[in-house]
């Protein structure tokens, strides 16, 4: 057998059958992924050097061969930035840093066709050996038809999104006061009491009823009731403007308060000044034994970490009984308790 003198014989039948099988293999495997292949297939070298493609990657950047595709590449298939703003070279660097250190990569990525338009793609790299070094092998799918079909749908999906929020507030708004209803303050009310508890702070919470609702219903109608609870309503509103305090409409002509960090000097005053608003506001009531004017009774509690209260159900209770205490009392009145300070009065109804 004559050879080269590098060893390799010159003749194909001269190779052993092993050596000869991996070389044919070889041939199939390039011929099927440049050649065959449906897919768009680029092989680079390690430094991202373009070595070879398929034609379907020619066809997709538009190029009349692969050898003209090749001259430029790859700034004639690059955009300038990616639309995230970043340098398209900076990008490129980092995913192939990726490939070379985890093996493979898949991105989205901003091409450019010949003709200088500008397309979405996928683009999914991964580090192959082929020819018998190592190489890195790239598949690009078009997908900006996909993302153009998909933005309607993208924008459907929002707007339900959106149309689900505003719902789920509009779910925990009273429609006529516009304060929070029920609802909410069997939400919110468990968190308020714990936040207090873990800062090491008090809570407060009033209960708020208007005196004599329905005489003033039935007698100046319902129109005239929905007016009174939004005035009602505003003037909680307007002495309670913290952002941490929180106005419920808790159902009927009830109303309550939730006011964090207070002590009982500050929850007098607070309450004192709701009913003096009420009052200020001067909705006639002809049919109040109390005043000339619509009046309300408030009966609170609050709650610090040292006290007896064992949970928010407690400090609810107690603002609830003192409630029924400033009615009987005579009501236009405020009647306060230590939230755990049992006095033995009844629930309010």
């Amino acid at each position: 057998m004559t050879g080269r003198r590098d060893g390799i014989p010159d003749r194909p039948d001269a190779l052993p059958a092993d050596e000869l099988a991996r070389l044919n293999q070889e041939l199939a495997d390039y011929q099927w992924l440049f050649h065959t292949a449906g897919e768009a297939v680029i092989l680079l070298d390690e430094e991202a050097r373009f070595i070879d493609c398929s034609q379907r990657y020619v066809d997709l950047y538009g190029f009349a061969s692969k050898a003209e595709l090749a001259a430029g590449y790859p700034e004639n298939v690059a955009t300038e930035r990616q639309p995230d703003g970043r340098s398209t070279y900076e990008k490129a660097y980092e995913y192939i840093q990726r490939v070379h250190e985890q093996g493979s990569a898949a991105f989205e990525w901003l091409h450019r066709r010949v003709d200088g338009e500008e397309f979405l793609s996928y683009v999914r790299l991964e580090r192959i050996r082929f020819g018998g070094r190592p190489c890195i092998r790239g598949v690009v799918e078009d997908i900006s038809t996909v993302r153009s079909l998909a933005k309607p749908a993208e924008e459907r999906v929002r707007k339900l999104a959106d149309q689900y929020r505003e719902l789920e507030t509009l779910s925990l708004i009273d429609p006529l006061t516009g304060v929070y209803n029920r609802r909410k303050f069997d939400a919110v009310m468990p968190y308020a009491w714990d936040a207090a508890q873990r800062a090491g702070q008090a809570l407060g919470i009033l209960f708020i009823d208007i005196d004599f609702f329905k005489p003033y219903n039935d007698h100046y109608g319902h129109a005239a009731g929905d007016a009174c609870l939004k005035v009602v309503a505003e003037r909680i509103g307007n002495c309670t403007r913290r952002r941490t305090d929180f106005v419920v409409r808790y159902g009927g002509e009830e109303f309550v308060v939730i006011l964090p960090e207070v002590n009982e000097e500050r929850l007098a005053e607070r309450a004192e000044a709701i009913r003096q608003a009420v009052a200020e506001a001067a909705v006639p009531h002809a049919y109040s034994p109390v005043a000339d004017h619509v009046t309300i009774s408030i009966g609170g509690a609050w709650g610090a970490p040292d006290c007896d209260c064992m949970n928010h159900h407690t400090l609810v209770e107690s603002a609830d009984r003192m409630l029924y205490q400033a009615k009987s009392a005579g009501r236009d009145r405020v009647e306060l308790q230590r939230c755990g300070e049992d006095d033995g009065a009844p629930r309010a109804e």
